[in-house]
């Protein structure tokens, strides 16, 4: 096994001097009304708890503007010749829906992980006791480093770059779904079937829970597209085995959700794990893929790379994420580890929607977290008619062909052939991906054609 990844993450990433203090991070803005917080009463909960918090100096905090299901903050005090930062993440107001925003669980899996090979930030402290600050909460260290909000990277001025980055990408999604789940301490979260149930895979319980979610979402304009999509997932749910694989899963697994260095191709933190579970691991890869159908809606949150020009980008071809993906797994969790993606595509879609529909009603209900969130409900509708279309064309998603071999934009680390390697070959190999991800790929120059 590789040794555990070195913490990418600097220990005092909260702490600078007041010379050094940058202004506020441009995803930051004043606390939203509805969503303020009460800074004493934090404040005294948090002295003793999260380490570098003083009782004699004033706590301050800004909202990121990311994250339309939890609200999101930046804490800030001030203290003498220093000033220290850290982030706090709580449940919003409300009537909530059940098994939504479920920060425990977020706190629980950065616990684990952090021992892992996926970067994750540190956490202090989880705090369920709703009297604090209306809502539970949890603290967690502050990352400096770069969040892309484009999947096409615009502000990134080098092909080699943004292929680094995406690369970088796809390693951390390998190293998720190639964690130990009962050696990381997160076997909990493997669903257990009762006595006399069905024996169901992920796809057909998320199908299940989501329907469920957005059904409690109505609002009574929402989109004919919706029960249609419902619909024919239900028909075309696939019932073989390679439905039922399973590994730890994010759930939410998109360039925005990670943060990168502020001067390297690598990632330093992934966020927003309230969906984390254990699944198919195609859920996550679908998840990844969705920008390549999706637009760009200025002035919205939906940033896709349809219309954007990939070839002398550095931008990678859905074909060649998904080849990366396939191509770095040293032990397959299935032997056609792309069968049914167009399944899970639609899936993602369709749970894409859901969400968005449970944003819109909450902006109704005036709660959301986002001044983006009204514009939800015109989501909703589109995305649920891309699910649609892509059961209905019933496109092969198996590994595509210029997935396989050699490709002439591709690292050589992901130039393996895909027969099978001896075991002591796959943990050589294992060893050697880490240590190239880690040391040599953030300074490769890579010449496209």
């Amino acid at each position: 096994d590789p040794p555990p990844r070195q913490n990418s993450v600097n220990l005092e990433a909260h702490k600078m001097t007041k010379s050094a203090l940058p202004p506020p991070p441009r995803g930051t803005i004043p606390v939203r009304v509805g969503l303020e917080v009460d800074l004493e009463s934090l404040k005294g909960y948090l002295v003793g708890k999260v380490p570098g918090i003083l009782p004699e100096f004033n706590l301050e905090a800004r909202q990121f503007n990311h994250g339309q299901s939890n609200p999101t903050y930046l804490l800030t005090q001030r203290q003498s010749e220093v000033t220290r930062h850290w982030v706090l993440r709580k449940k919003p107001p409300g009537k909530l829906l059940p098994s939504a925003h479920q920060i425990e669980r977020e706190y629980a899996i950065f616990k684990a992980l952090y021992t892992t090979r996926v970067p994750v930030p540190i956490v202090y402290c989880l705090c369920e006791d709703s009297s604090v600050i209306g809502t539970p909460f949890f603290v967690m260290q502050y990352v400096q480093g770069r969040m892309f909000k484009h999947p096409g990277l615009p502000t990134i001025k080098t092909a080699g770059e943004r292929y680094a980055i995406y690369q970088a990408m796809v390693q951390v999604l390998v190293d998720l779904h190639a964690v130990d789940i009962n050696d990381s301490g997160l076997s909990h979260f493997k669903k257990k079937t009762k006595p006399g149930d069905p024996v169901r895979s992920y796809a057909e319980r998320q199908l299940r829970r989501w329907t469920k979610q957005f059904n409690a979402s109505r609002t009574g304009d929402e989109s004919k597209e919706m029960d249609n999509l419902i619909e024919n997932l239900n028909k075309t749910l696939p019932k073989d085995s390679a439905m039922f694989a399973q590994c730890l899963v994010h759930g939410d697994f998109r360039i925005d959700n990670l943060i990168f260095h502020p001067t390297e191709p690598r990632v330093l933190a992934v966020l927003d794990w309230e969906l984390s579970t254990v699944g198919h691991p195609l859920s996550d890869v679908a998840y990844l893929c969705m920008p390549y159908y999706l637009p760009t809606v200025k002035g919205t949150p939906v940033q896709g790379l349809q219309g954007v020009e990939l070839k002398g980008s550095g931008i990678p071809t859905e074909s060649q994420i998904l080849r990366s993906y396939v191509n770095n797994f040293q032990s397959p969790i299935v032997e056609n580890m792309l069968a049914h993606l167009d399944y899970h595509l639609a899936l993602s879609f369709f749970r894409m929607a859901g969400i968005a529909q449970g944003v819109y009603k909450r902006s109704k209900q005036g709660n959301a977290s986002s001044k983006y969130a009204s514009l939800f409900g015109q989501f909703v509708g589109y995305t649920a008619k891309l699910g649609n279309q892509v059961l209905s064309e019933r496109v092969s998603r198996s590994l595509p062909k210029d997935c396989m071999g050699i490709d002439g934009e591709g690292s050589p680390g992901y130039n393996l052939p895909t027969f099978k390697f001896s075991s002591r070959f796959n943990k050589l190999r294992k060893k050697l991906l880490g240590f190239m991800q880690e040391y040599i790929y953030p300074n490769e120059r890579v010449v496209f054609a």
